[in-house]
């Protein structure tokens, strides 16, 4: 590992040096963050600088190349620098620094959060470097697409980038080849960085997963600190008393390791006898005390037939640079933004609200003033009482439409949960801080703000998708088929379509009850709890609310009064979410009901793609990946409030939640053994294996040394734009625009085919040809060929 140090610093330090330069602009996107957003100031320059530099690429401006990445950096480091100087007008520019940047709060302490994260950042780049380089071979799974669309980005100068499997054709339709038709953006980050530190490909494979690692622990971090300690704290007390605590710092501690390292509640087959892989059992069925060291981990993540259910712990495992990895970064980036902006709404400027009820609430009328006021919030530097600034909402855009050419289900996701959360926090700021209300005014500022969320995000991911054509023909309705026949509906062919449902005869499965509790007790079962909290919370503050709903309930069902009771029940509803829950509590419950319609979607839907058997598996996977990042931070949230509630004894929570909170942790302790297993598994750490290193292509030289010697030939003599990849050192050496092809067999998917294209980047007539009939919709150019 020590023989390593020197080039996993000089992958971190130019990383660490983009975290240093956006510290400005981070800190305006959170500015109520206790930490001022610092955990994320590193993936803020890489998508503000990675974006730039490939906007220039696709526009055809400027090329890919180190020389066009050191002018971008030079440019954002002049705009941070011109952020400092409008925060510090009275001084000089080259007078300023960090510490007096964030002197402003009178936070000495702030400064050493700062360094405190740095430091564990590091320490978890380095913790899944020596783990990795226990087995760091870019082989099996899909480790050769992966490579190959990093490797064929550094070859290319303009995107997109061409695709390494499907060569130039002799068609006058592709006599410019085939474009990578993936989701590829998080690759090209990866590329970016691997150009930017200059350090070769086949490094930094494995350095980005250690890296990704390690922002998801840090993040998570931030997200977990920052959540508890503005939903435990007084909104107006916490203006006036930020001081950190080391409950807030086990917050985060907890947080981060749900997220990053635990499972499920899988685990309890390691008390059981176990299964076949493909017939689970019920655990209660199999039970037996002595340890099953046969575990095997993979089953967490395809414990339903013909699904698939991965969570990150699993990922950093297998080692896969997937979109749906390659994108935690940018997620947890996503929801820290949304919190910031669900506490700045707390925080900003605030004023006293009254305790009774307010008249007028569900106004129907517009108010006088309403539009001046969003013209106001479009304008206003910061969060404002009518909602938040212009510049908030472009960043959402353009970070939702990073992340849907990342991985494309997470930018619909989060576009959607930034929509919900914009309509929240505006109502909430008209609601308690203007002296008049409208419904219909809050409707339009919302929508206002929603139109330019959704515009920026069209906007930026313009150049993606003009070239891009979605690879998915519809969307299938579970069960659809045979609940037409029983309405009596005959003669239906296998695949009955209408619109962009297809009712597919067969495509009926359902996830038991029961495997569905396994996966996901752990997370419903602190959900639960939370809203327990919310509920009990609601009660002890404003005990009409409640009677409100049973009167709502109990009145009369004429149609007279139909009208009056939904009414009641919005301004009921409207009132609870106003007046009576935290804004943080609000903003953890929205992560609760849109995680639960992600669970429950492939439950009914499924994105149609080109696998019969496994027809729910990618809708399944890509929805469920997030649901669990969402519930494992609410969890963590629900655990430090368990806990203080049992600590401090309050009247309303007796002996019996004590029980909870230690069936709580002993849920906890199940999710938390999972790395064990899984990392001894895969690289045999502690019995079996020994440091290998961060060299992914080592392996060839063991098992395949010819192929080595070849692969290093075609890098080192083949004109090619990137300098970084195997056997070739030279930054000055460029591929001509002739882009030469390497002929190689053609097998199938998950093996060692197509290895030459994946670690050049050179294109082949056909690699991997399932996966083409996957990306193009067809067969029909992989099966000419």
């Amino acid at each position: 590992m020590f023989s390593d140090l020197p080039l996993i610093f000089s992958w971190y330090i130019p990383i660490a040096f983009l975290g240093i330069v956006f510290i400005p602009l981070t800190r305006k996107l959170f500015p109520w963050f206790i930490d001022h957003g610092y955990a994320f100031s590193k993936i803020v320059g890489i998508l503000m600088c990675g974006y730039t530099v490939w906007l220039l690429g696709s526009l055809r401006i400027m090329p890919f190349t180190r020389e066009t990445i050191g002018l971008v950096v030079l440019g954002w480091t002049i705009v941070n620098l011109y952020v400092i100087h409008r925060s510090h007008e009275h001084r000089p520019v080259f007078s300023w620094s960090i510490r007096t940047f964030f002197s402003r709060t009178g936070k000495p302490w702030r400064i050493k959060l700062m360094i405190a994260e740095e430091i564990m950042f590091l320490i978890c780049l380095l913790f899944w470097a020596y783990i990795r380089g226990h087995e760091p071979s870019i082989r099996g799974l899909e480790k050769f697409m992966d490579f190959g669309f990093i490797n064929a980005i550094l070859n290319t100068q303009y995107f997109p980038p061409q695709d390494m499997w499907l060569a130039p054709a002799n068609d006058p339709r592709y006599v410019q080849g085939f474009y990578i038709n993936y989701y590829y953006f998080g690759h090209y980050i990866t590329a970016f960085l691997t150009r930017f530190t200059g350090i070769p490909s086949f490094v930094t494979y494995n350095l980005m997963l250690s890296t990704l690692f390690a922002f998801t622990f840090v993040q998570s971090f931030s997200i977990g600190l920052n959540l508890i300690k503005r939903g435990l704290t007084d909104a107006k007390q916490a203006i006036l008393d930020s001081t950190l605590t080391m409950r807030d710092v086990l917050a985060g501690l907890l947080t981060a390791l749900l997220v990053t390292l635990a499972g499920n509640l899988h685990t309890i087959y390691v008390f059981t006898k176990g299964y076949p892989n493909e017939s689970p059992i019920p655990f209660w069925q199999i039970l037996q005390l002595n340890n099953n060291s046969n575990y095997w981990y993979p089953n967490a993540t395809r414990f339903i037939p013909n699904t698939i259910h991965e969570f990150p712990s699993y990922s950093w495992v297998v080692a896969d640079l997937h979109g749906h990895v390659l994108d935690i970064p940018f997620v947890l980036l996503m929801l820290a933004v949304l919190l910031s902006i669900s506490v700045g709404m707390s925080l900003s400027k605030m004023r006293s609200v009254p305790d009774s009820p307010r008249s007028g609430i569900l106004d129907l009328e517009f108010t006088p003033g309403w539009f001046t006021r969003l013209q106001t919030n479009l304008l206003s530097p910061q969060i404002t009482h009518a909602g938040m600034h212009v510049g908030y909402l472009l960043f959402v855009g353009m970070l939702t439409s990073v992340m849907y050419m990342t991985n494309a289900w997470d930018g619909l996701i989060y576009l959607a949960l930034s929509c919900a959360t914009l309509a929240i926090v505006t109502t909430k700021i008209e609601a308690l801080y203007q002296q008049t209300f409208s419904i219909k005014g809050v409707i339009v500022n919302t929508l206002v703000q929603i139109g330019i969320i959704v515009a920026s995000f069209l906007l930026f991911g313009l150049p993606f998708n003009i070239h891009f054509s979605p690879f998915v023909s519809g969307f299938g309705v579970v069960g659809g088929w045979e609940f037409l026949q029983a309405l009596g509906i005959q003669n239906l062919p296998d695949v009955y379509k209408a619109g962009p449902f297809l009712f597919e005869k067969g495509n009926s499965l359902h996830s038991p009850f029961w495997m569905l509790g396994v996966l996901w007790g752990f997370f419903y079962f602190n959900a639960s709890f939370f809203m327990y909290h919310l509920i009990i919370t609601v009660q002890a503050q404003h005990q009409s609310v409640l009677e409100s709903f049973r009167s709502w309930i109990t009145s009369p069902a004429s149609m007279r009064t139909v009208q009056q009771r939904a009414m009641s029940w919005l301004h009921t509803a409207v009132e609870i979410i106003v007046k009576r829950i935290k804004t943080v509590d609000v903003f953890a419950l929205l992560l609760v009901i849109v995680s639960t319609g992600l669970l429950i979607f492939p439950e009914f839907f499924y994105a149609k793609d080109i696998y019969p058997g496994h027809y729910r598996a990618n809708t399944m996977f890509k929805l469920g990946y997030q649901a669990y990042i969402m519930l494992s931070i609410v969890s963590a949230y629900t655990m430090v409030i368990i806990r203080l509630h049992v600590s401090k004894k309050r009247p309303s929570f007796s002996f019996k939640h004590m029980l909870l909170s230690i069936m709580s942790y002993a849920l906890f302790a199940l999710v938390g053994i999972y790395p064990y297993f899984s990392i001894e598994s895969y690289y045999g750490v502690i019995k079996t294996r020994s440091y290998e290193g961060q060299d992914g292509v080592a392996w060839l030289k063991t098992f395949r040394s010819g192929d080595y010697d070849t692969i290093a030939w075609f890098n080192g003599n083949t004109k090619m734009s990137n300098a970084s990849v195997l056997g070739t050192s030279d930054p000055e050496n460029q591929r001509d625009s002739s882009n030469p092809v390497v002929l190689e067999a053609v097998g199938d998917s998950y093996t060692d085919y197509a290895r030459i294209s994946a670690y050049t980047g050179l294109s082949t007539p056909l690699g991997w040809p399932v996966h083409q009939w996957l990306w193009r919709g067809s067969y029909d150019e992989p099966g000419r060929r």
